[in-house]
C-alpha cells in the first residue's frame, strides 16, 4: 500500500496590524513627553543657576579688589599729593578714545575725585 501525500497548502498569513492607540495610551505618551521636557528644563535651569552663582562670586571678588586698590591709592595720594587737573585730563583723553558720547568721562572723573578726597569714605 502506497501512502498518499496530501497537497501542500500554504498556511494562512496573518497580517499584523498596528495596535490601535487609545485615548489613554495617547495621554500616557503626552505625559511622558511633558515629563521629559520638564526634566530637560530642570537640568538647563540648574546649569544656569550654577553659572549665575559663579559670576556673582567673580563679581564680588572684583569688587573687593577694586575697594582694596582704591584704599591703597587713597593712602598714597594723601602722602604724595595729586594734581587733579592732570588726572582729569588723562581720564578725558582715555575715555575719548573709547567713547564718542559727550560726558562719558564724568563718572570716571567723579570716582577719581572720590579716591583723591581727604575725606574718609565709608
Amino acid at each position: 500500500m502506497k501512502s498518499v501525500k496530501s497537497p501542500k497548502t500554504a498556511a494562512p498569513k496573518t497580517v499584523k496590524r498596528a495596535p490601535k492607540q487609545t485615548a489613554a495610551s495617547l495621554t500616557n505618551e503626552a505625559d511622558q513627553l511633558i515629563l521629559e521636557n520638564i526634566m530637560a528644563l530642570t537640568r538647563e535651569l540648574q546649569a544656569l543657576s550654577k553659572a549665575v552663582d559663579d559670576h556673582v562670586q567673580k563679581t564680588a571678588s572684583i569688587a573687593n579688589h577694586v575697594i582694596a586698590m582704591e584704599s591703597v591709592l587713597a593712602e598714597v595720594v594723601s602722602l604724595t599729593g595729586l594734581d587733579m587737573v592732570k588726572v582729569n585730563n588723562r581720564i578725558r583723553a582715555k575715555v575719548a578714545t573709547a567713547s564718542a558720547q559727550p560726558g562719558a568721562s564724568n563718572m570716571a572723573i567723579d570716582i577719581a575725585a572720590s579716591i583723591a578726597s581727604p575725606v574718609p569714605r565709608i
